[in-house]
């Protein structure tokens, strides 16, 4: 405005709406400066229907997820193709040998490092002896495989007994994501401290489902 124009002031209500405008842009900006620099990930198999599956197990974790590999792996079908990604960040250079060592040929196993762009959210996320923070990693998975159409995250310690096929083929009936009921759920009603934590800091509206 130059100095001449003259405006009305602004209630506290305007002004606080207008900076609450300012603070959307301002984020939209930043989401699409770290959509440029995060670099995405692309499919493994460019002329082949592959499964695309997602785990985080850490270093330590790694001796579980050989049996979960393996067993997803005994129920394959080799004209299926799977491109399996592991989010990590300490897996020894052994053991990503061991793992890839146990791949049939319609199956692809790659590595990516996942770091969040401030790198002290780290030092936020709630972690214990036998939760590190390699679960959080999921949460990456829009921001990364953004050019895959469907994509299946499993936990690392798991045992497959059944091919995935018609679990791939579920309709997701205009639903941005499938998910499985946690096991924590039935006992939010024993343990109000847990439902407490789920609706207070993690805003979860019905923690009981």
């Amino acid at each position: 405005m130059y100095p001449h124009q003259s405006q009305e002031p602004m209630s506290e209500e305007q002004a606080y709406m207008m900076y609450q405008q300012q603070q959307k842009r301002r984020g939209l900006e930043q989401m699409e400066i770290e959509k440029e620099t995060i670099k995405a990930i692309e499919p493994a198999f460019k002329d082949k229907l592959a499964k695309t599956i997602v785990f985080a197990p850490d270093n330590n974790y790694c001796k579980y997820f050989g049996a979960t590999l393996k067993s997803l792996i005994a129920n394959s079908k080799p004209h299926d193709y799977y491109d399996i990604i592991i989010f990590e960040n300490d897996i020894t250079e052994r053991n990503k040998k061991i793992l890839r060592n146990m791949l049939p040929d319609n199956f692809s196993l790659r590595f990516f490092q996942v770091y969040p762009t401030d790198a002290n959210i780290l030092n936020l996320l709630s972690t214990r002896e036998y939760w590190s923070v390699s679960m959080y990693y999921r949460i990456f998975i829009p921001l990364l495989l953004y050019k895959f159409d469907k994509v299946l995250y499993c936990d690392s310690d798991l045992v497959f007994n059944a091919p995935l096929n018609e679990l791939f083929e579920t309709d997701f009936e205009g639903n941005e994501i499938l998910a499985v009921t946690d096991i924590i759920t039935p006992i939010t009603e024993i343990h109000q401290d847990r439902k407490a934590h789920l609706e207070k800091e993690l805003g979860l509206k019905y923690p009981e489902r």
